[in-house]
């Protein structure tokens, strides 16, 4: 039976591991790539985040324990933490969810006389279903060639959401957060099927590919979104939905170590000419599905129709900017995971350890408060914290 130099412990239970954890993202020595937990400076990996389930069941004491962690889980919710629980049942939900908001986006825009096409989601829940036929196939022939029919069929639909993407980041922007979605979950798709066929480097090559391809789109859909003027997030109205914190959190993808008081100073002036100038300027930046005379329609002055003011502009605006800032931050932190797969199988590759070996690490049994558990490598500053007990065999 082999050994996976990995200790495993869950968070709930271990109320130092958590702290020392939290510590180290607060003071920026530690940093996340998707569930990844890694140094700052040297890239090592302290730990990885698993959650237990699908949907867990959070208790009030673990939201109160876990905090930050709780709300990286639900910042990253379009995949699980890590890739050996990511199979293609999971993929389908996910895109369920991403079906049911394209559909919701369609049946708005139909209103404006825009129509979307979401056949492209059907080709991808028929790859889902032909990969998850192929690995329950007991034939070595059948499944190698049923495996291959669904990975083309994922590198295909890749490309289509590429173009997609790029079209919707031109014409304004309504479905580019559920196009990035649905594109890393084929990404990540077609990497799980090389997994099961023990091509773990090739599965590591991919989605090293794919986070490269995406990359410049969600850069893109950040400028586009927040990047025209990050200072109105920052609105005494949308004190609530967007903190300073999550800001500077957010600039970190663009700009990492930054501490709230640079961000604070970066954007003090921005802050002074949105309060004091026109809007009129960024206003006109910002993507269609923001700021649309066509979907905001107009209003009547007298005997004569004209398009609203930028004032009464600016008022129908900041209500869309908390969805906005969601989406953008779901981009960054969806290609996050994406990063953090390919972390977790270099880690695999540089340790000799098999996918079937990682996929079999015995995890402790868990409640609603511990759901989310940490899987240590036997080097890490961490280690000392996790719960006692030698490495863990995979059974």
């Amino acid at each position: 039976m082999p050994l996976v130099p990995i200790i495993t412990a869950t968070l709930g239970t271990n109320p130092a591991l958590a702290a020392s954890i939290i510590s180290g993202l607060n003071s920026r020595v530690y940093e996340t790539v998707g569930g990844v937990v890694r140094k700052a400076d040297t890239k090592e990996v302290v730990t990885w985040l698993r959650s237990m389930t699908d949907e867990p069941s959070i208790g009030p004491s673990a939201i109160q324990l876990l905090g930050p962690l709780v709300q990286l889980n639900a910042a990253v919710s379009i995949l699980n933490l890590s890739i050996t629980a990511v199979g293609f049942a999971v993929v389908m939900k996910r895109l369920a969810a991403v079906e049911r908001r394209l559909t919701s986006i369609s049946k708005m825009l139909e209103g404006i006389g825009r129509k979307i096409d979401l056949s492209f989601c059907a080709n991808l829940r028929a790859a889902l279903e032909l990969a998850r036929t192929a690995f329950a196939m007991t034939g070595e022939n059948n499944r190698q060639a049923a495996a291959t029919q669904a990975i083309n069929r994922f590198l295909e639909t890749e490309h289509l959401y590429l173009g997609l993407i790029d079209i919707e980041l031109s014409e304004g922007g309504w479905t580019v957060s559920p196009l990035l979605h649905t594109q890393i979950l084929a990404t990540v798709s077609a990497s799980r099927c090389y997994l099961e066929l023990g091509e773990m480097e090739t599965a590591r090559r991919h989605l090293l590919e794919g986070a490269a391809a995406i990359e410049p789109r969600v850069r893109r859909f950040h400028e586009t979104v927040v990047g025209v003027n990050p200072a109105i997030y920052l609105h005494p109205k949308l004190a609530d939905a967007v903190t300073l914190e999550r800001m500077t959190k957010l600039l970190h993808w663009e700009l990492p170590g930054l501490a709230e008081t640079q961000v604070f100073e970066k954007l003090r002036k921005s802050i002074w000419e949105t309060a004091s100038l026109n809007p009129d300027p960024w206003l006109k930046k910002l993507p269609t599905a923001l700021w649309n005379h066509d979907v905001d329609g107009e209003t009547k002055f007298g005997p004569v129709k004209r398009r609203r003011s930028s004032d009464e502009m600016f008022e129908r605006l900041l209500p869309r900017l908390p969805d906005a800032f969601d989406q953008v931050e779901q981009a960054h932190e969806a290609l996050g995971c994406v990063r953090g797969f390919e972390a977790e199988l270099q880690f695999l590759l540089e340790n000799k350890i098999s996918f079937d070996d990682w996929q079999q690490v015995k995890m402790p049994s868990t409640s609603a408060d511990d759901w989310l558990v940490c899987l240590i490598p036997e080097n890490s500053d961490l280690r000392r914290l996790a719960d006692s007990g030698p490495l863990l065999n995979a059974s």
